[in-house]
């Protein structure tokens, strides 16, 4: 076969795409991959021994890759801001994914989830060694089903049987080895993929799943455990003031009193 008649196969089988096909294109870009960055961004945090640094890096990779899949099965996600619980409920009620997380990471995400976005040290906070490792599995099943699973053509219709299929093949994935669950054409697979990469490093470091580490952490950046008390947790007297000038979630100031009580008698 000529040069000419590869460009010709080449051009007969192209398509151009389609509206629902940039609108996948977009959901990847958009949320899968700067969800990506967001994870390796969370791990660099906690490996400096950022703990809230971690919690919000984390609850920003989970909240896009969740918002990728809904926007991938067109669900209206508009009003799910944070809220990565209602994210997943979403998704397993209004697309029948049926993602059901282990205890390990199930644990991690209602970690992750009860910060609510807490960038302020509002609340104190904690994290354990053992949880990198099961942000790490949670990562990485939550990212199997950031792909197109109702089409197999870029341009196809969407199928929910189709749907019910792939689904079906990444729970049977996910039940072996994270080498098998890797994304083409994901960031973090690009970022695996280079050796001088400036963002492989943290991404390995210690990652079960998306490297060569050890599923535990190292006596540098974090040993065993963080914790840090919120000031209004320390003196939560003055919260009511407060609230004149910082934002403070539905509820806080009268939580904060109740403890002001309780610590007064």
């Amino acid at each position: 076969m000529s040069d000419d008649d590869d460009d010709s196969a080449f051009n007969e089988s192209y398509q151009t795409p389609n509206e629902a096909a940039w609108i996948n294109n977009l959901a990847i870009r958009c949320f899968r991959d700067v969800g990506d960055g967001d994870y390796i961004a969370a791990r660099l945090a906690l490996r400096a021994g950022l703990a809230s640094q971690f919690l919000w890096s984390g609850l920003q990779a989970l909240e896009k890759y969740l918002k990728c899949i809904l926007l991938l099965g067109r669900v209206d996600a508009r009003k799910v801001g944070h809220r990565i619980s209602t994210a997943l409920q979403m998704a397993n009620e209004k697309l029948e994914l049926g993602i059901l997380l282990p205890e390990n990471e199930r644990k991690i995400f209602q970690h992750i989830a009860e910060s609510e976005g807490d960038r302020y040290l509002v609340s104190s906070l904690h994290i354990f060694e053992h949880e990198l490792s099961d942000f790490d599995s949670l990562v990485w099943r939550l990212r199997q089903y950031c792909v197109p699973l109702d089409i197999k053509h870029y341009n196809d219709p969407p199928s929910k049987a189709l749907r019910r299929e792939k689904v079906a093949s990444i729970e049977l994935a996910l039940q072996g080895k994270s080498s098998g669950g890797y994304i083409l054409g994901g960031m973090v697979e690009t970022v695996l993929a280079k050796n001088n990469h400036p963002a492989r490093d943290g991404l390995v470091w210690r990652n079960a799943m998306f490297g060569e580490g050890k599923p535990v952490l190292e006596r540098s950046g974090i040993s065993g455990f963080i914790a840090v008390n919120s000031p209004l947790y320390l003196h939560p007297e003055i919260a009511r003031t407060v609230s004149q000038w910082i934002y403070l979630p539905k509820g806080a100031v009268e939580a904060f009193e109740t403890l002001a009580e309780a610590k007064s008698e």
